[in-house]
């Protein structure tokens, strides 16, 4: 019996130690998106700003023509996969905010930031039309 343990301890220890294990990396990408992008005066939408990779320090941007709701709301996304050895490991973290247009008008909504490692990203700008 410990002649068998002992080889199922070094079989083990030799699949998770000696067996080549690939992490697949992804670029990070920062971006924002709205649910709407044509609203009416008093509409309530979501805007969200996701990064694919662990980060810190997000900072929003002005939402000059709209009232916020609620936000910002963080969520977390975590998954691993494994296809024929290859580990590929994504991490999605968003903030989501609920706004409401205040009146007619074409409004940018500018580019938030967010620090992930030692680099800073800015996400894209949103046009909302305001009829």
């Amino acid at each position: 019996m410990k002649y068998r343990n002992n080889l199922l301890f070094t079989i083990i220890y030799i699949i998770v130690f000696y067996l080549p294990i690939t992490v697949n990396a992804q670029s990070v990408s920062f971006t924002a998106s709205a649910s709407k992008t044509t609203v009416q005066v008093g509409e309530q939408f979501k805007v969200t700003f996701s990064i694919n990779a662990k980060s810190n320090g997000f900072s929003p941007p002005q939402f000059t023509g709209f009232t916020v709701i609620s936000g910002p709301n963080p969520s977390t996304q975590s998954s691993v996969q494994i296809i024929n050895g290859d580990i590929t490991q994504t991490t999605i973290q968003s903030y989501s905010y609920v706004l409401e247009a205040n009146k007619e008008g074409s409004y940018t909504i500018g580019s938030a930031s967010i620090t992930s490692g030692n680099t800073i990203y800015k996400s894209n700008p949103l046009v909302i039309k305001v009829v």
